[in-house]
């Protein structure tokens, strides 16, 4: 069966349109011998609920089963190959191959099952040739189409008779034509919603970007994050400029420095007010229906060789007649992800641990992990949430043995009980941060040792109050709103 695959068809629409007639034969795919739960022992993934996730924690032990990715991959049994052949690919390879692992990182972060085996040229096979194979058919099917659409060419996907491999066939276009300025974020798809973490309720860190078809004649690019839905003005969230040429990516979490080492420069922009700022501004909406916020990246033939600080009107003036192309990418952002929500999300995790605590207080170790790797899950566990975390454990403990005030050696054995629970929280705490430190493609290494150095410093101020006695028992039981954070 052969289907030319049109760039907006997902893998799960051409199912339904026959296009896989052998799925339902895959001998990787037969969830009767998947037991729920079960993880992955090489990968680490979780089948729960009917499907293979990244989880982060259970309330039962998992049962050990190799997931079907991992089988494939052991025994070298694809799902799905793409063979790309044209006379200009070898020259345009590098840049393709930056697309195509750029996509294979968004696609693994969302699918375990979805991952390339081997990138490879074929044996035998005359120059400008390559073929890609896949663990599932959905990333083969978005690496296909992308590549189509950003450089042209005749694709065609089919299952060979009584095989259970799909097989997809790009020859891309041999003229003299550029690729197109395509801009990709492995946060979201065009269209998608933000994730909590980019906006500025939660850690108001800036997506990673990647982007490809650098035209000829780039100099350097203009990146522009602005809300065209906030009225007549888009709201400016972002505006770097004098990204060299060359540069096709951007880390998550750029540093808001005037200048970069690359000699990239930031701009003025609102952020969630009107005052200028640096850097980037995450999205923060008003009250109503999600607001469409926009990546724009233009290609420009010229620095503009503006200072740091520049506004988006004099930017605009210094690109005008200079864009040689540009790429834009949408993501949507509701009130209810983007409100700044640090204090109820730290009462909500307070109340929780206490909750527990109080239940069973020889289960603070269980509890402490388990919803701090919940937090960390939902975004929530900032500097805040840590402090509110250790004060309810604190409160907690002293509440469960009361401290007569006439009895210092009552004070003293209370005070020990209470810097013991603090002890057993910040451990577990600290190994939950580490346990997510180890799951590849979770958090950036950065916010976690961000947030390890927030719980030393939570801990100490609380052991100082300890110190003080009674007084420093009472004080630790509602914490002072204006302290760290």
């Amino acid at each position: 069966m052969v289907h030319p695959l049109d760039p907006a068809r997902g893998s799960h629409r051409a199912r339904q349109e026959g296009l896989d007639p052998g799925l339902r034969s895959d001998p990787y795919r037969d969830e009767a011998h998947w037991p729920d739960p079960c993880r992955c022992p090489d990968c680490g993934a979780v089948y729960h609920q009917g499907r293979w996730q990244w989880a982060e924690a259970l309330r039962v032990e998992p049962q050990r089963q190799r997931c079907p990715a991992c089988r494939r991959l052991q025994d070298r049994q694809p799902a799905a190959a793409l063979h790309l052949h044209g006379q200009t690919l070898d020259a345009r390879w590098p840049e393709m191959q930056r697309l195509v692992q750029h996509m294979a990182e968004r696609e693994g972060n969302e699918h375990p099952l979805e991952r390339i085996m081997d990138i490879h040229h074929p044996p035998l096979a005359p120059a400008g040739e390559r073929q890609l194979t896949f663990t599932g058919t959905h990333l083969a099917h978005g690496v296909a189409s992308a590549l189509q659409q950003a450089y042209g060419g005749q694709l065609q996907a089919r299952y060979p008779e009584g095989d259970t491999m799909l097989r997809i066939d790009l020859r891309l276009g041999d003229g003299p034509a550029r690729p197109q300025l395509l801009l990709t974020s492995p946060s979201f798809a065009e269209g998608e919603t933000i994730p909590r973490r980019h906006t500025a309720g939660g850690r108001n860190l800036s997506p990673a970007l990647h982007w490809s078809g650098e035209p000829q004649g780039t100099a350097s690019y203009v990146l522009i994050f602005d809300d065209p839905d906030a009225g007549a003005v888009p709201w400016l969230h972002w505006l770097l400029y004098d990204i060299p040429a060359g540069v096709h990516h951007l880390p998550e979490g750029l540093e808001p420095a005037p200048e970069l080492a690359n000699g990239a420069r930031h701009g003025r922009c609102w952020g969630v007010s009107q005052h200028s700022r640096s850097g980037y501004q995450g999205p923060q909406p008003p009250p109503g229906p999600p607001h469409r916020y926009r990546l724009r990246l233009l290609a420009l033939d010229r620095r503009l060789g503006l200072p740091a600080g520049a506004g988006l009107a004099m930017v605009e003036e210094a690109m005008a007649g200079h864009v040689l192309a540009e790429a834009s990418l949408s993501g949507t952002v509701a009130d209810g992800t983007a409100r700044r929500s640090g204090t109820s999300d730290s009462l909500t995790i307070g109340a929780d641990v206490a909750a527990a605590v109080v239940a069973d207080p020889a289960a603070i170790r269980d509890s402490v992990r388990r919803i701090t790797l919940q937090a960390l899950a939902e975004g929530h566990l900032d500097r805040e949430a840590i402090r509110a975390l250790l004060a309810a454990v604190v409160a907690a403990a002293s509440m469960a043995a009361p401290v007569a005030s006439d009895s210092r050696r009552a004070l003293r054995d209370a005070v020990a009980g209470v810097e013991a629970a603090l002890a057993v929280a910040a451990e577990a705490l600290l190994l939950a941060l580490q346990e997510a430190a180890g799951r590849s493609g979770s958090f950036s290494r950065s916010f976690l040792r961000g947030r390890q150095h927030d719980l030393g410093l939570m801990e100490g101020m609380f052991l100082e109050a300890l110190q003080q006695g009674g007084a420093g028992c009472r004080r630790v039981r509602e914490p002072d709103p204006s302290g760290p954070g």
